[in-house]
């Protein structure tokens, strides 16, 4: 996977010691959204992952990725989409602007769905009404019955709360409508829990694949197109810092997808 390259273009000056093989306080390492989540999504962290991934993105492979996921849909002008994870709506934006679908994102994060609101109208009045984003709460999901044909999930579901919000994402979907969800995982444990989710919320599992060695080429890619770009435009101390410790986050990340101990899972399933 490459992760001697990042230890070298990312470690730190010999008086402050290497990058640290586990988390900064408060991180977990298992995702970015997570990670930065807890850390706030400042002006700053959100340029940073316009740098990395493309504009309104917090997701690695921006919007050739979210399309990639999207394409079982078979989107169009006549369907409507769910979308849990979206971040800064950069999937909403993509995918309405694409492909003319009707797009409603939900994001749990406030400062998140502030940055996304701000985002999404700049695309102008017809793009805003094909492309929502609205605030949603993790502890008591809720979405509108039978409101869309197809549901996309990225990285939304917290260790061993899967069940309530899978099933009111299921609950959201039409019958024989498509659901996509694409979950980091530490285990088989985390693995059977979503499964059996899906299942007792009337769901046909179809496609269960790993996809951790494709997530960690396009992580490596994206910050190696970065350095590039900053080898001619070096950046100032504070911003260097930054991304330094976001470099840290995505080591220890690729460090346990190449160790096994987390891979990154996609399914695909029915709604009953």
């Amino acid at each position: 996977m490459g992760i001697p390259l990042i230890d070298r273009l990312f470690r730190r000056p010999p008086n402050r010691g290497p990058l640290p093989d586990e988390p900064p306080p408060g991180l977990p390492g298992l995702s970015l959204a997570e990670a930065a989540t807890r850390t706030g999504w400042t002006a700053a962290r959100l340029a940073q992952a316009d740098a990395l991934w493309g504009e309104g993105f917090i997701w690695p492979g921006g919007a050739d990725e979210i399309k990639r996921l999207a394409a079982p849909f078979g989107l169009s002008p006549a369907h409507s989409l769910l979308v849990l994870g979206d971040g800064a709506a950069g999937a909403a934006r993509a995918l309405a602007a694409d492909l003319g679908a009707w797009i409603s994102a939900y994001e749990s994060d406030p400062a998140l769905h502030q940055a996304a609101e701000a985002w999404r109208r700049s695309g102008g009045l017809a793009l805003a009404k094909r492309a929502t984003v609205a605030l949603w709460d993790r502890a008591a999901p809720s979405f509108p019955v039978r409101g869309f044909h197809h549901a996309l999930l990225l990285e939304t579901l917290p260790p061993g709360s899967a069940a309530p919000i899978l099933d009111a994402l299921v609950r959201a979907v039409k019958p024989g409508g498509q659901i996509v969800l694409v979950q980091t995982v530490r285990g088989a444990g985390e693995e059977a829990e979503i499964v059996a989710a899906l299942a007792q919320a009337g769901c046909d599992v179809r496609v269960v694949e790993d996809e951790s060695t494709r997530h960690a080429h396009i992580v490596l890619a994206a910050w190696k197109h970065l350095l590039r770009r900053l080898r001619d435009a070096r950046p100032a101390p504070s911003e260097a810092a930054a991304l330094v410790q976001e470099a840290a986050i995505w080591l220890i990340r690729l460090r346990r997808l190449r160790e096994g101990r987390l891979k990154v899972m996609r399914w695909g399933a029915i709604a009953g």
